[in-house]
């Protein structure tokens, strides 16, 4: 029988701060490392939680040898490189902001001062539980893992680790439960009713763009009066394109029909009419924001909108509202299921919703709602 550790203590040695682990058959292992002493109370503190859940292993501490940095600098080493691709559009803020948050999380949890080299799978497991057992999202948790998993990857790249905690195969896997949540005509109908009453028109048109396009909130947001594309048709009249930026700033040319066509246009029209776009930052509260005014410069077809994530908070704030249990990114599926249940093909589908892979498409749209099982099970003849 294995012996049981019971308790640990740490004293200051010329070396580092030697950490002692007493076993319950009288023994005692020994480790050193090179830290502070808030980070040593830190690390005794935490293998101290391990003896009392039953779960310390020596072998996530033996690292005698190695020099070793916190997981407060690291990360911030990490996130300083990170922000450095932006301005080139290797990343984009909003990748770099999850990065922020999955380092601020994770730090939060296991402590600043914790030694990197301390950061065992372990560890890692341990931090996924725990946001499981605090009732994370599934999408959330993924999320999280795979901007660390990336993050201390770099630092097996750079000499920084010997390996990455993160890619253990014992981190749960944590499945996504496929919602494909399609808008009613009910519920679109008592949203655009309920919008035109309000002061501010963008939050009826970014909905409307959605859901007769399918374009993401972050594809809606850097759209330009120079995106809307008119090509003179043979025999007359114009065909109408929209240059959207897809993830991974990917430029795609997409069309756009009649209704949407004509919002983009008084979109574009308000661009010219200063008294216009007054009256809009007003209602919108933004008339002294320098974002906002920059944007009005930059021709953003909806300028009163600084940030991605101010579309899908307006929104929800409306469908909780109006009762609507639905999300802004749901539109984009209602689209597609429309697009597929209209006879769309997957590759068309794909393309219109511009999927890189036409898996995904197939994951979330080839499935038909029951309603539409059952109403053309009808025509076929039974025996």
């Amino acid at each position: 029988m294995e012996p049981v550790p019971v308790r640990a203590k740490v004293r200051e040695r010329k070396t580092g701060y030697q950490f002692t682990i007493v076993f319950n058959n009288g023994t005692e292992k020994y480790f050193t490392k090179q830290c502070t002493e808030q980070t040593a109370n830190e690390i005794l503190l935490m293998i101290k939680n391990r003896i009392a859940l039953n779960t310390f292993n020596i072998k996530d501490f033996h690292l005698t040898t190695e020099r070793s940095i916190s997981l407060q600098l690291y990360a911030n080493t990490y996130l300083t490189y990170r922000e450095k691709l932006i301005p080139s559009g290797k990343i984009s803020i909003e990748t770099w902001k999850k990065d922020y948050y999955s380092f601020k999380l994770f730090s939060g949890k296991v402590g600043k001062g914790i030694l990197i080299t301390a950061i065992s799978p372990t560890v890692a497991i341990d931090f996924v539980n725990n946001l499981i057992d605090n009732n994370y999202t599934p999408s959330s948790i993924n999320g999280y893992v795979k901007h660390l998993r990336a993050g201390f990857n770099w630092g097996v790249k750079n000499g920084k680790l010997k390996s990455n905690p993160f890619e253990s195969d014992e981190i749960p896997r944590i499945k996504q439960e496929n919602k494909k949540r399609v808008f009613t005509k009910n519920e679109i109908s008592d949203y655009i009713k309920h919008t035109k009453t309000l002061p501010t028109r963008w939050k009826l048109d970014v909905f409307l763009i959605a859901l007769n396009t399918g374009l993401r909130r972050s594809e809606i947001f850097k759209l330009t009066k120079n995106d809307l594309i008119i090509t003179p048709k043979q025999g007359g009249g114009n065909i109408y394109n929209l240059r959207v930026q897809r993830k991974g700033n990917k430029i795609q040319v997409v069309p756009v029909r009649g209704k949407t066509t004509l919002l983009i246009k008084e979109r574009i029209e308000i661009l010219n009419n200063k008294y216009e776009t007054t009256k809009i930052l007003r209602a919108s509260k933004q008339s002294q924001n320098p974002l906002a005014k920059e944007r009005l410069k930059g021709g953003f077809l909806f300028f009163e909108i600084t940030t991605p994530a101010a579309i899908t908070r307006e929104i929800r704030e409306i469908l909780d509202h109006l009762g609507i249990k639905a999300r802004f990114h749901d539109l984009r599926k209602t689209y597609g299921t429309d697009l597929i249940e209209h006879g769309a093909t997957l590759e068309t589908a794909s393309k219109l919703l511009g999927h890189a892979d036409l898996r995904t498409t197939q994951t979330f749209y080839t499935e038909i709602t029951s309603s539409k099982i059952i109403q053309e099970i009808q025509d076929i003849p039974e025996y």
